[in-house]
């Protein structure tokens, strides 16, 4: 039950971001909920949604509050089934019109839905700012991992038209259009057997007589470890259209009709299973046996004068045996891809624990506080309550993308951030530019973010007449960095323990406010 709850979290605040336009990949909500300590929580939501910009208000509302507030909003509910719908509007309380974790509208009488309703909603916007930052790479990312599922799929059809060009579809539609209706089904029973998302699957889940899931999940899905019945029917469906596409002889169309009269028994079975035994239709599973009942039906039709030759049993065997191996080795390569993305997850889930990262940070060395001091440059709150001391350096790349980090740290209320660089004469003008700017924590910014987007900062040098300023600060710098013991920049230490090296400064937005 728990696994269901943690995938209609996903998939619920999955709806409400594409239907509110807001820029965020799939990819990313799952990872950024899923790797949350607290998923699936509403916790977790709250914080996915402080990250994306979301503008969101979680609160207890009565039925007649949501009516009033006449905005979208996820709510919580107190059922065996789905645990968190979308509602897009509520126009009243009488109807309820919302989005289930397939994506599916649905429409509820108001003394139905209710009851269940735990009074406990989060309020949706979206701003000018909503959205993620890297969202074309990670949508790029998205579609680069379906691609090869997509490319499948243009070749089956490009396959179809070149078959009708060459042989014209009403003396051979009786051969090809079950068959394209049968590899449809079976690949929509496929991808949902990889959790993909497709529309067809959607048709078996809408239907009160059956369940799709129920047939796929059960054991007599399964042909042997790793090889599901829908692997198989990709199989034989992509197999027997091609060698029509690409028959030379009578021997050759021969062999894909007797071929399907010897998968018959599989579909026999199926329906037997689904009908006595599991007691559950599948209709994306029934569309695949008709379709091969109807090539076994072709069969018993021509049987009188069909033709078989070594030649053609070959080509049969080649084609199928190549078409198995492509099937395979996508799916070998999809589980692993993402049996690799939930260690992943788990790995930042475990990271993310305040209680790990609270025993880790404190295995070390404690050093003393950094008192206020006119040398060290200070960013954030000056009274908040977590210090994090940045140890940088002006011309090091890594310290670049460490201050972009702790700039984005800034939103937190309660940081504050003492910046300590290197000091070198070279630098001396930077320095005093900066000393300058240390009351307009903007200007600041820009001046130092300015610097590190030169794009060989190793060796940008401003020279000028080193003042007293710099010398202060040079002797201030030099005194910590001993003090801290620090031997390479950047090194980040929070409330005086050096961060453990596992944790990158993104981290602490996870962990600062928990």
């Amino acid at each position: 039950m728990k696994h269901l709850e943690e995938e209609n979290t996903v998939a619920v605040v999955a709806r409400a971001i594409d239907y509110l336009k807001i820029l965020v990949s799939f990819t990313s909500i799952k990872e950024r909920l899923v790797s949350h300590p607290d998923y699936p929580s509403l916790k977790s939501i709250c914080d996915s949604f402080d990250e994306w910009k979301v503008l969101y208000q979680a609160a207890r509302l009565s039925p007649t509050d949501l009516v009033d507030t006449n905005a979208p909003f996820i709510a919580h509910l107190n059922d065996n089934g789905e645990k968190l719908v979308f509602v897009p509007k509520l126009g009243s309380i009488e109807n309820v019109k919302f989005f289930d974790s397939l994506g599916r509208i649905k429409s509820s009488k108001g003394v139905d839905f209710w009851p269940k309703y735990s009074g406990v909603s989060i309020l949706l916007a979206r701003s000018q700012e909503s959205g993620e930052k890297n969202f074309k790479m990670n949508r790029q990312e998205d579609m680069l991992n379906a691609s090869p599922l997509f490319l499948t799929i243009i070749a089956i059809v490009l396959i179809f038209f070149l078959f009708v060009s060459e042989k014209g579809l009403p003396s051979h539609a009786i051969n090809i259009i079950p068959k394209m209706v049968g590899l449809a089904a079976s690949l929509a029973l496929f991808l949902f057997s990889l959790k993909i998302k497709n529309p067809a699957a959607h048709i078996c889940e809408r239907l009160q007589f059956g369940s799709c899931k129920k047939v796929i999940a059960s054991k007599g899905a399964t042909l042997f470890a790793g090889l599901s019945w829908s692997d198989v029917g990709i199989t034989y469906f992509i197999s027997t259209i091609l060698l029509i596409a690409i028959a030379t002889t009578s021997s050759d169309k021969s062999i894909v009709t007797g071929l399907s009269f010897i998968v018959l028994p599989f579909s026999i079975f199926s329906l037997y299973y689904q009908w006595k035994i599991i007691k559950s239709w599948c209709i994306l599973c029934l569309i695949v046996q008709l379709a091969i009942l109807f090539d076994a039906s072709l069969f018993l039709i021509k049987f009188p004068g069909m033709q078989l030759s070594l030649a053609s049993l070959i080509k049969l065997l080649i084609t199928g045996f190549s078409i198995s191996a492509f099937v395979i080795l996508y799916k070998v390569f999809y589980l692993t891809k993402e049996r690799q993305l939930n260690i992943k997850l788990e790995h930042q889930k475990l990271k993310r624990n305040p209680v790990v990262f609270n025993q880790l940070l404190r295995v070390g060395k404690k050093f003393d506080a950094i008192p206020h001091n006119q040398s060290i440059f200070i960013l954030g709150n000056q009274e908040g309550n977590v210090v994090i001391d940045a140890f940088l350096n002006f011309n090091c790349n890594p310290c670049r993308e460490a201050f972009k980090a702790l700039v984005a740290l800034l939103e937190i209320q309660s940081i504050r951030i003492n910046l300590l660089f290197v000091m070198k004469p070279e630098n001396s003008v930077l320095v005093d530019r900066l000393s300058a700017a240390q009351n307009d924590q903007g200007l600041f910014i820009a001046l130092i973010s300015n610097w590190y987007e030169q794009e060989e900062i190793n060796h940008v040098t401003i020279w000028g007449e080193v003042s007293e300023n710099f010398r202060e600060r040079e002797k201030a710098s030099v005194f910590l960095f001993q003090r801290f013991e620090v031997k390479a920049t950047p090194t980040i230490f929070i409330n005086g323990y050096m961060m453990p090296s596992i944790y990158q400064i993104s981290d602490l937005t996870y962990l600062i406010n928990r």
